[in-house]
This record gives C-alpha cells, structure tokens and sequence, in this order.
C-alpha cells in the first residue's frame, strides 16, 4: 500500500517507463506513473495525465481529449494537480511534480521541488522547469503541506 512517507523512496529513482506515442499531431513522449502506485495512468511530457483504459483516438487516429480534469488547488503556486487512484487510495498530485519525477527522475533527495517562472500556464513545457532544493516563497498552501508531507521539511 502507498504512503507518502514511502513516496519518497519511490520518486528518487531513476527507473521510468517511457514511450514514445505518435497519438497527437506532434511527436510526444509518455510515463507510466507506477512508480506512484498509479499503475492504471500515463502522464504526457507537456502535463497531460491519462487513464490507460480510457484513452479513445478519434476518426484521424489522434488522440484530442481523454485527460483527467485538473484544478488549481493552491493560489501560491497554481500548478494544476490531478486526483489518481493509486495502491493507497485516491491522492491529489501536482502535475509539475509529476513531470518532474516522470521525465527528469533524480536520485539526489535534495532535488525537491520541481517548479517554473510562471506556473499558471498551460500546456506545461519541460524546458521552463528546474528542481530546486529549497523555496523562497512563504511556508503555506497545498503544494507545501503535500510537499512537507513527503520531506518532512
């Protein structure tokens, strides 16, 4: 069963499984998120979150809707956050920490948190985020009581 206090030991590795899917009209790539203990779900390079058995092409073979909903559950830092069943029940996840964990996989505990300049825009691109060992910002919100419940810090 999942925990957050076992999620640590689970995001700080590096092995992902990653394919490359040709179900958009661009070339994009995928992660599995297992290592979250969401083994049914997929989150795309550009934040995206999908459901394996939920997933249906349209007449051009191209997949156009599908994602799980996301909101905006902290005004602080208002990165999307999807809810997945995962082996500990249902859990609420910032998308930028997925990506991070899916698609720029660290072993360095330090590398906490995965943010951008501007975290209100979407489609997410990986090349606007960085990790980051510490923030700068106040301690409050639901990004830092999830993070705090992860790191403890």
């Amino acid at each position: 069963m999942l925990m957050l206090t076992n999620l640590k030991r689970l995001v700080h590795t590096t092995t992902r499984a990653k394919v490359d899917l040709r179900l958009f009209k661009f070339p994009c790539s995928a992660v599995m998120l297992d290592f979250v203990g969401a083994e049914k779900y997929f989150i795309t390079e550009f934040g995206g979150v999908w459901e394996r058995g939920r997933t249906f092409l349209n007449n051009f073979d191209i997949l156009n809707k599908g994602y799980l909903p996301m909101v905006k559950r902290d005004l602080e830092f208002p990165y999307p956050w999807v809810k997945l069943n995962t082996t500990g029940g249902e859990l609420w996840f910032p998308v930028n920490q997925l990506l991070g964990w899916a698609f720029n996989p660290s072993e360095n505990e330090n590398d906490k948190y995965y943010i951008c300049k501007h975290p209100g825009v979407l489609p997410l691109d990986l090349n606007d985020f960085k990790w980051e060992p510490e923030l700068k910002h106040e301690k409050r919100g639901e990004y830092i009581k999830f993070m705090y419940s992860i790191y403890g810090c």
